[in-house]
């Protein structure tokens, strides 16, 4: 029943709801499982329906996927919206927090050039001797969002599985701390900061501490992370993690990353922006050999990688290609896919990244168009018919390709078996 009436609409499930008391129950879970307020008007008018005690049914426990958007003069997020929330949706699984200070507004009006007034001279005020002075701009004082009671989730929501603060950036980060602090049920999954400014080393390390569990921990923006957060995630969150992103990884160093490979066997998708020229090639060459469950790798800097780097790719894609000839391994397992920015001149045109390139899903698509392009002998020479394209489009190997290298990037993706 679950499954069939998850592909009906809103109002589709409000008819269902109103059939029969045995449909009730399943169409009002659907219908009460997933919120997103922008406006404070649709948040009190949803929240005073679960909040009324002669329903037919809790509403508030039906409450699973919640997002919360502040935005001023349109919806405040404070401490008492926190509380009602944890309050009246205690079976709540995803929780996404997203501060946004500004508002659409119409463009400037750009100013005619030949109306421009002349810069006039400042006036003297008699019984001044000296004018005055001109006014300064000041640069603007950084913003600080209302710090909100985060640990009342911790308590209250014991099955929560996801946690999203976009841009919450309070003057300190105790509620982020008190939060993980006391968030020990064993049931959170995913942790995605972004913009959190604020956010300190501190509280990644007792997050990750008190949820050994974790498997997708993604901190992007212009949060500061340290070696210290890296080697307690590792360390704590080594045996469950999957998925790393790390958005500022500039006073990283080869400890996280020898953290990393000894630790997260079973990391799947690794993420680094900003990261250091220091970061040494041989780290994140044992990352590849010891991650064996490794299958994306993303860096936005790759000029300390040389062409060891790409000779332990070049060898572990040849084993696993190997594999899954053989029916040893699964297709769908092994490394998928690279992307590195910066990379050096000189080893982009070396013979250890063409060898990569020769093992892409690019070179693949242009070796099999090759072989299943049109004959120039045929009878028809008119371009294929819509249907004909249509069939096409469904084949992989007749799909546009897209190039290895662009400049200093390599976009590499392993060719499909």
């Amino acid at each position: 029943m679950d499954r069939v009436l998850s592909y009906l609409n809103r109002s589709e499930l409000v008819h269902v709801a109103l059939t029969c008391k045995t449909w009730s129950a399943v169409a009002l879970s659907l219908l009460w499982s997933s919120f997103t307020f922008v406006r404070e008007r649709e948040f009190e008018r949803v929240f005073a329906i679960m909040a009324r005690h002669n329903t037919s049914h809790p509403y508030g426990s039906f409450v699973k996927y919640l997002d919360l958007t502040h935005a001023d003069r349109e919806f405040l997020v404070g401490p008492n919206i926190i509380l009602l929330v944890t309050s009246l949706c205690p079976n709540i699984e995803s929780i996404t927090i997203t501060f946004s200070h500004t508002r659409t507004v119409a463009p400037p009006t750009p100013l005619m050039l030949h109306n421009n007034r002349p810069v006039l001279p400042p006036i003297r005020r008699p019984g001044t001797s000296n004018p005055l002075p001109p006014a300064t701009n000041r640069p603007p004082s950084a913003r600080y969002n209302q710090s909100l009671p985060l640990a009342h989730f911790a308590h209250n929501c014991r099955n929560l599985r996801s946690i999203r603060l976009i841009s919450y950036s309070p003057r300190s980060d105790d509620s982020v701390y008190e939060m993980a602090k006391y968030l020990r049920s064993g049931s959170l999954q995913k942790v995605v900061f972004s913009g959190c400014a604020t956010l300190q080393s501190s509280t990644l390390c007792k997050l990750a501490i008190t949820n050994p569990q974790l498997r997708h921990i993604e901190i992007m923006g212009n949060t500061a992370v340290s070696d210290n957060s890296v080697a307690t995630i590792a360390d704590r969150c080594g045996n469950s993690l999957e998925h790393l992103s790390i958005g500022n990884a500039h006073n990283l160093t080869d400890m996280s990353l020898r953290y990393i490979a000894r630790r997260c066997r079973n990391i799947r998708q690794i993420c680094m922006f900003n990261n250091p020229d220091e970061l040494s090639e041989i780290a994140f060459s044992d990352i590849v050999r010891c991650c064996t469950t490794l299958q994306i790798l993303s860096l936005s800097n790759a000029r300390a990688l040389g062409e060891t780097f790409f000779e332990a790719v070049t060898e572990r894609i040849e084993n696993e290609l190997n594999n899954i000839n053989n029916q040893i391994a699964d297709p769908s397992s092994g490394l998928q896919s690279i992307c590195l920015g910066g990379v050096r001149r000189d080893i982009i045109h070396s013979p250890a990244v063409a060898k990569l390139i020769n093992l892409s899903e690019a070179e693949a698509d242009q070796q099999n168009s090759n072989t299943t392009g049109w004959d120039d002998d045929d009878d028809d020479d008119h371009p294929p018919s819509e249907t004909n394209l249509s069939r096409m489009m469904e084949n992989r190997a007749v799909m546009p390709r897209i190039a290895t290298i662009r400049g200093s990037s390599i976009w590499w993706q392993r060719q499909q078996l």
